[in-house]
């Protein structure tokens, strides 16, 4: 299989390797001026009560650019950027550049598969939701790994795939060595992960990333987070989840719990990670809001979460 692989950030580098380790030949797309890798790429697993284990992977090619991009037949490409970073113009360009190969994204904003869709046919394009964490290490002094890409992979599946069988097979196939759970989703699955998610972390951005802060203020979030996921559950023709899922006590439970039980700096992760995508996040609530205004269903909380948002970035 031949990978080409957009945006090769962490979470890109553990799939790009997670792939390589399964026989696929991976290339990795810089922008035009990108460096090129004079090293091997190096990932630390981290595990809980142990110590990490140290990988290493070189990609097939590194390519700055899109006029760089051989003629090659892609079987897949593999869009590791943010929802924000898919609208900047370039997609019908790389379009022309990889055929019919499988588009592989990992954003989860609602809007994100109809713009795709704009681009390629629906059946050509998987939907990715990451079931891990990555990040640039290190993120404080606590933390045991001093470079490179750290990565943990709790219970579960680490990737959640949903598109056309024929598209994620391979896929599944591909990515099943070594120590990754792959598994098919149903479409829309990481939309309605990231609309129970995605509220809590927009407030917390606004309280300086205090999770402190955030479980004495748990009401507004709460109530954003029901209406996100009734919208997506109508955009999906999906039933939505019950109200434990996105309820203050239990998001007050697991802010106390899950810092004890990942092996790095959950709360430093989250400033690191989320802060730099504060804008895909207000991206998405403005999508929430749009999509419920149009199906006349209620979008107080999200209106009123966004408006804390914007005060937020012009106090900053």
């Amino acid at each position: 299989m031949k990978v080409l692989l957009v945006g090769a950030g962490a979470i890109g580098q553990v799939i790009g390797h997670q792939l390589s380790v399964g026989g696929a030949q991976v290339s990795v797309l810089l922008r035009a001026d990108g460096q090129v890798p004079a090293d091997p790429y190096q990932l630390h697993r981290l595990r809980s009560g142990r110590g990490p284990v140290t990988e290493t992977w070189l990609p097939h090619e590194s390519l700055r650019g899109l006029d760089a991009l051989p003629d090659a037949r892609w079987d897949a490409v593999l869009l590791c950027v943010s929802s924000v970073v898919l609208r900047h113009g370039w997609l019908p360009d790389l379009a022309k550049r990889v055929g019919g190969a499988t588009i592989v994204s990992i954003g989860q904003d609602p809007g994100d598969l109809a713009f795709l869709q704009d681009v390629w046919p629906g059946t050509q394009i998987v939907q990715a939701t990451p079931g891990l964490f990555a990040y640039h290490a290190p993120i404080s002094n606590r933390d045991r790994v001093r470079s490179g890409i750290a990565y943990w992979l709790p219970a579960g599946p680490s990737l959640q795939l949903a598109g056309e069988a024929e598209r994620v097979k391979p896929l599944i196939t591909a990515l099943s060595s070594g120590p990754f759970s792959v598994s098919e989703a149903a479409v829309g699955s990481g939309e309605m992960r990231a609309a129970t998610t995605q509220p809590y972390l927009a407030m917390l951005g606004t309280l300086d990333w205090s999770v402190p802060k955030l479980r004495q203020q748990l009401a507004l979030p709460a109530l954003a987070a029901r209406e996100a996921t009734t919208v997506t559950a109508a955009m999906y023709g999906m039933a939505p989840p019950g109200r434990l899922s996105t309820s203050a006590p239990l998001t007050r439970v697991a802010l106390r719990v899950l810092p004890l039980l990942v092996p790095f700096d959950l709360p430093g992760y989250l400033h690191l990670h989320f802060g730099k995508l504060s804008e895909q996040t207000d991206q998405m609530i403005d999508g929430w809001i749009a999509e419920g205004q149009a199906r006349s269903l209620p979008v107080a909380g999200l209106e009123a979460l966004r408006a804390r948002t914007r005060a937020s970035n012009a106090g900053s």
